[in-house]
């Protein structure tokens, strides 16, 4: 009797085809959740989910104001860190700049001056990374934070240059002075100084802002290329459009492209290239967190908006 009973108690073990399918029912429903979400940012309604599946990820029939649209779409998330097994390049451009930005406030609360001015910085992230990953482990941690406060002082003396900045102007810089602002001239490719009006604004780089490393028009087009080549495979159907939907979903730290769209170079030879190698009516990039898409093939201008996505 007691074998009976713990023969019914026992749990089978799932099989590794159970497994498999588990797994592939999360990433559908996941997947499913990212394009509703992007549809209805769009303002589109969805009036049929045709299909999901792989290859494409999804057929849609959609209401576009008052036109009804039969849509394929292929998901990819966007990501940028280091590969696997290589150290993470986000966390150290991001630690780097944590102490550019902790000791560029400290500065700032010091003169009244600049506390209306604030700053968005290009790292040349490569370079910096060469350098970082050359000085040897016992003393690191302090090289990097000496430079970082080498980095901060030079903004901070960049910016009184242009300390009559107005509210809501813009002012960007791309050429360092290699005798006063020496490690700005190796390691910063652009500043854009922006007045705030009143307010103390911190600053950022677009390649380690908070909660995301950044967003990067080569990147986006390397993307755009892998998926390309297996679009001749896929079962598209007979559809009106098929649209690439790359998107930044905010899932982990480096599933971000941040808060200034406007200062990636969407024009680029690259993106215009591998959107041509992609041959498909529609390549979209879209920030779930910060609010905002651009349509890069075919080029629309970018759209921001409120929005809070469905939680069910």
């Amino acid at each position: 009797m007691k074998n009976r009973a713990s023969k019914k108690k026992a749990k089978k073990e799932p099989t590794r085809k159970v497994l498999k399918k588990i797994r592939v029912n999360k990433k559908k429903r996941y997947e499913k959740k990212i394009i509703r979400d992007f549809l209805l940012f769009k303002e589109f309604k969805v009036v049929n989910w045709m299909e999901l599946n792989e290859n494409p990820d999804a057929k849609v029939l959609v209401n576009n104001a008052g036109r009804q649209i039969k849509i394929a779409i292929e998901h990819t998330d966007y990501y940028v860190d280091a590969l696997h097994g290589t150290p993470s390049t986000g966390k150290q451009i991001y630690a780097f700049w944590h102490e550019v930005q902790a000791s560029m406030n400290r500065r700032v609360s010091k003169r009244f001056s600049l506390r209306h001015i604030t700053g968005v910085v290009t790292l040349d992230a490569s370079r910096l990374l060469s350098l970082i990953e050359s000085i040897p482990r016992s003393g690191k941690k302090e090289r990097a934070k000496k430079l970082a406060r080498s980095m901060a002082a030079e903004l901070i003396k960049l910016s009184l240059k242009y300390d009559d900045t107005g509210p809501n102007s813009m002012q960007d810089i791309r050429t360092f002075s290699k005798e006063e602002l020496p490690v700005s001239n190796q390691y910063v490719k652009k500043v854009t100084l922006m007045g705030t009006g009143s307010a103390l604004v911190s600053w950022v780089c677009v390649d380690s802002s908070v909660s995301s490393i950044g967003v990067f028009a080569e990147e986006i087009a390397s993307i755009i290329r892998n998926k390309a080549k297996d679009f001749p495979r896929y079962h598209w159907g007979d559809v009106d459009e098929r649209w690439l939907l790359i998107s930044a979903s905010g899932a982990t730290v480096f599933n971000s492209a941040g808060p200034h769209p406007e200062l990636v170079d969407w024009n680029s030879f690259e993106l215009k290239d591998a959107c041509r190698t992609a041959n498909i009516e529609h390549v979209i990039f879209w920030d779930r967190i910060y609010n905002w898409y651009k349509e890069i093939c075919p080029s629309a201008a970018l759209v921001k908006r409120e929005w809070r996505a469905r939680t069910n």
